[in-house]
């Protein structure tokens, strides 16, 4: 997952904090403030701070800082959208624009990822696909594993939650 732009206009907003102890997730990863700390968010996160712009490095609690993108209502973002149930099988219709679907990490990969199948736990709206041009390829409609934009649902977003 990372960032794509703002949907007001403005730059995305991002930070450098301090990182937990033992974090070793992917850069996109979703991450969350646990006791003053970036960490990995957990399976079907309460809150979500924003996407880790790099990999965790795995040391003490403040060692390390960790960048990443603040998650916000008005931040577009860009992931893949999956199945849970048959990772790595998902496929789009032109029906996804504007559901709300759940996140869900890649247990052998640690990617995280939009899950088409978690409908009950949702934390994300998608709003359209990518449509960029990859290695000489224009996604489409039926794609396995295609790249979605989408926007992290307020009540799910930190920065939103704090008062």
């Amino acid at each position: 997952m990372s960032a794509v732009r703002s949907m007001t206009g403005t730059t995305t907003p991002s930070m450098e904090l301090p990182e937990g102890a033992s974090q070793t997730f992917k850069a996109g990863a979703l991450c969350v403030f646990a006791s003053g700390y970036v960490a990995e968010c957990g399976a079907d996160p309460a809150l979500i701070t924003g996407l880790a712009t790099r990999d965790g490095r795995n040391g003490t609690a403040g060692l390390y800082r960790q960048n990443f993108i603040l998650a916000h209502p008005s931040t577009l973002f860009k992931g893949y959208l999956d199945t849970s149930a048959s990772e790595g099988a998902g496929t789009n219709a032109a029906t996804d624009r504007g559901l709300s679907y759940g996140v869900a990490k890649n247990a052998a990969t640690g990617k995280w990822y939009v899950d088409k199948t978690e409908t009950s736990n949702k934390r994300v709206t998608i709003w359209d696909f990518w449509d960029q041009v990859v290695d000489g390829i224009a996604p489409a409609v039926a794609d396995v594993m295609p790249p979605v934009l989408f926007t992290i649902a307020a009540p799910y977003c930190n920065w939103t939650a704090v008062t």
